[in-house]
Parts: C-alpha cells; structure tokens; sequence
C-alpha cells in the first residue's frame, strides 16, 4: 500500500473511533439527564433540588450541543471532552448529595 492508502485508512479508523464514542458520550448524557431528573422527583432539601436541576439543565444544554457538533470531527471531539468533564463533576455531585 502507498502512503496516500495508509493516510486515508487512518482518517476512517479515527473518525469511526470519534463517531462510535460520540453515540456512547450521547447515550450517557441521556442516562446522566434521567438519573438527575428521577433524583429531583424524590429530593425535598431546596439547595439539593437546585444543584439536581442545575445539573439537568446543563446535562440538556449539552445534548443540544452534541447534536449540533454532529457536523465536523473536530466538533465532536471537543464536546465529547466537554461532556466527559461535565459527566465526571455530575457524578461526583450526585455522590456527595449525602453527605449535605
């Protein structure tokens, strides 16, 4: 195989690994947007209610992003790194919810 094949086999590697983990980092926002939401319906500390809508709202926000960032490669690399880094605070929020 010439340079060009290889090159060329490389960009479908790589943007096949971002679209696959681009559908994962969607799904798990679902999933972050559904336990935040199920988490509110039984809270009844004001402060821990906020922080849980606050979190849906954002977990939302990102969604509509992921959805927008659908055009370009580099898009979805950025948003699924937004929302890896936005994912990993939720869930330490959620877990230290106990403990307030």
């Amino acid at each position: 195989m010439d340079k060009k094949g290889l090159t060329q086999n490389a960009m479908m590697e790589t943007y096949q690994f971002v679209n696959t983990v681009y559908w994962l980092t969607v799904a798990c926002m679902l999933g972050l947007n559904c336990t935040t939401i199920v988490l509110s319906l039984s809270e009844t500390k004001h402060i821990k209610l906020a922080l849980l809508h606050a979190e849906t709202a954002a977990s939302f926000l990102l969604l509509l992003v992921l959805f927008v960032a659908r055009l370009t490669t580099e898009l979805k690399v950025l948003t699924i790194m937004a929302c890896s880094f936005f994912g990993g605070i939720c869930l330490c929020t959620i877990s230290l919810l106990d403990f307030f």
